[in-house]
């Protein structure tokens, strides 16, 4: 009887094994692959890297050529005569001023200014003149506009009056 239980559980063990080694293997195919496209992201990345070293080297020796061009003009020896317009402080601070974004008008107060939008007008047509007191009154060529503000109790209201 223990025989035939022992043989029992080695079969089992030996399905189970065989299932288990299965298993595995699809898992190792799978991880082969995804470790042969990190590889080509890896060699892509490693040619980038390779041209900007090559971009990078080549801005270096620029510099360097560049600086020791520079070097002649920035010479604590050299007159000032000989140093191109250019170079020079006076006009190189000049330059920076003129390539400074302009600052815009000061805005006005905002307390004083007037609205452009209006919530009715009202021509306002007088019958004496203010100064004498005359009747004769003559249209003016020219029409005077004054905004004023009229406070009700509970709203606002924009009158553009028509002179």
């Amino acid at each position: 009887m223990n025989k035939a239980k022992l043989r029992k559980i080695t079969e089992r063990f030996e399905a189970n094994t065989v299932e288990l080694e299965k298993k595995i293997a699809e898992q190792v195919t799978v991880l082969k692959e995804i470790v042969a496209g990190q590889r080509k992201i890896i060699a892509e990345k490693d040619k980038i890297i390779f041209e900007f070293k090559d971009q990078l080297m080549f801005l270096l020796k620029e510099n360097k050529r560049l600086l020791g061009e520079l070097r002649k003009y920035q010479n604590e020896n050299t007159p000032s005569g000989s140093i191109p317009p250019h170079l020079k402080p006076g006009l190189r601070n000049k330059v920076q001023e003129a390539l400074k974004p302009e600052q815009g008008k000061p805005k006005q107060n905002l307390r004083n200014s007037r609205p452009k939008v209006h919530d009715r007008e009202r021509d306002v047509t007088m019958k004496r003149c203010p100064c004498c007191g005359g009747t004769r009154i003559t249209r003016k060529k020219k029409k005077y506009f004054r905004t004023t503000i009229h406070i009700k109790s509970p709203t606002l209201e924009r009158v553009l009056n028509k002179i």
